[in-house]
């Protein structure tokens, strides 16, 4: 809360400058953005952010890159570019960045650099959600403003009555970081932001199953955030994945049934897609959908050729020639090593990458 004692204005945190404070609230008020909140909201937003000088010729920030905050221009000049062109330049009391605090997708869409020295005020998504909890009218103001924008693109595939910003923005940040999902692509990261949209996070205990073999019931597919599973076909193990997408044969309908067992092996955080959301969304990413297709198609190659081996069929000379992972599988060793030396191994991060004549020399020596 930001407070006027005699001719200061005061937080808890700490002094703010008057003059400073007395600037950013009528600047923040004549905003579009702030124009219709109430005046606590704008001082608390105000005690929140922090301040900051930037020398000539430094960048505030850089199109394309990820964007948390807002800026408002207390004193100076900067110019905009976007794709390479000059778009205009801006001055004292300009709002920058502004999107950042709302859009789940939260890449800039420009550049913005300073040709004179900057005094700038920067506000944080965090802050300010944080603050928005606080202020039951202006969370559904700008809930509203956020459903209507997704709506105008397309984005909601179910329309949400109380839509988390904030949560949405941490989605799509956890997507992002499963290999996937990380292609900088246009095409991918409105995917990604569409996914976050329309999924839900859950936490699943070490032992859980999450898809068994055979199961018919494949609606379900799983985005792995955290954590690890181990992967089983045929009663082999097939090894461990770690951020990574579960369930896509299923929900691709490629196949009627599971074609694994996935257990958690650790605490996981989950992202659970339907088929009902997933299927109209990859309707919409062809090249997503192809991605995903790919990826499937190399899974079930993969499985089909470690089950149909077996270690009784491989010469010497194979076994040698048998360096890494079954592409596919993970962090596996397919069906040439006992499996319970193979769960045992996959666990240990030195070898998880050893070669297979390596692990499958030292599973013939262990001792029980």
């Amino acid at each position: 809360m930001l407070v006027q004692v005699g001719k200061r204005y005061v937080s808890e945190q700490r002094d703010i400058d008057p003059l400073f404070a007395k600037s950013m609230l009528e600047l923040l008020s004549r905003s579009k953005v702030f124009r219709d909140t109430h005046e606590e909201f704008i001082r608390d937003l105000i005690v929140a952010c922090t301040r900051r000088e930037y020398p000539v010729n430094r960048y505030l920030m850089e199109e394309g890159m990820k964007g948390d905050s807002m800026f408002v221009l207390f004193n100076g000049i900067v110019e905009v570019t976007a794709g390479g062109r000059y778009i205009c330049k801006l001055k004292d009391g300009s709002i920058i960045g502004e999107t950042a605090l709302l859009n789940i997708d939260n890449r800039r869409t420009a550049s913005v650099r300073s040709l004179s020295k900057c005094d700038v005020a920067i506000i944080s998504r965090f802050s300010f959600h944080s603050i928005l909890e606080k202020y039951p009218w202006e969370k559904r103001k700008f809930q509203r403003e956020m459903k209507h924008k997704l709506m105008e693109l397309g984005k909601l595939i179910d329309v949400k009555d109380d839509i988390n910003l904030e949560q949405q923005a941490t989605q799509c940040d956890a997507l992002k970081s499963v290999p996937f999902f990380s292609d900088p692509s246009d095409a991918m990261h409105e995917f990604v932001a569409e996914l976050a949209m329309n999924t839900s996070t859950y936490w699943y205990k070490p032992g859980t199953v999450l898809m068994k073999e055979g199961d018919i019931n494949c609606e379900e597919m799983y985005i792995l955030l955290r954590g690890s599973c181990e992967v089983y076909s045929c009663g082999q193990l097939l090894g461990r994945i770690e951020n990574d997408v579960i369930g896509e044969i299923g929900v691709l309908d490629l196949l009627e049934r599971r074609t694994a067992t996935v257990q958690t092996a650790t605490a996981c955080q989950c992202m659970k897609l339907s088929r009902q959301v997933m299927v109209p969304i990859l309707a919409k990413y062809p090249d997503a959908r192809l991605r995903l297709l790919e990826l499937a198609r190399t899974r079930l190659t993969s499985i089909n050729e470690s089950i149909m081996t077996s270690q009784e069929d491989l010469s010497g000379t194979a076994m040698q020639d048998l360096c890494g992972r079954l592409p596919g599988c993970a962090i596996g060793f397919g069906p040439y090593v006992n499996s319970a030396d193979a769960s045992m191994f996959a666990i240990n991060p030195i070898f998880q990458d050893a070669p297979i004549p390596l692990v499958h020399a030292l599973s013939d020596r262990l001792v029980d």
